[in-house]
């Protein structure tokens, strides 16, 4: 359904706005259900389709790192949580 808002003309900007938030929080709230499945790739591709749609989201960002660690890419899991640290560096605690 938040796939047709994104086409269908008739909906208004802020519409299509929350089409988006919802689209970001469902693919988020999938990424961790996949993390806690063991599902490592599919939990990167959700947070790389929020990461899409939001390239600032850290929670997308924190979630992928997570998923590459476990999938032994170290190299992209760092590269996620620098940029992560950058947008939100007082998070630190968390990582």
């Amino acid at each position: 359904a938040a796939k047709f808002i994104d086409y269908d003309t008739s909906f208004s900007e802020d519409e299509k706005k929350q089409s988006k938030q919802l689209k970001i929080t469902c693919n988020l709230n999938n990424a961790a259900c996949k993390l806690k499945l063991k599902d490592y790739k599919q939990a990167e591709k959700l947070c790389t389709k929020v990461l899409e749609l939001d390239s600032q989201n850290v929670k997308a960002l924190y979630r992928r790192a997570q998923a590459y660690t476990q999938l032994a890419d170290l190299e992209l899991a760092e590269v996620d949580i620098k940029k992560a640290l950058e947008i939100d560096p007082e998070n630190s605690r968390c990582f």
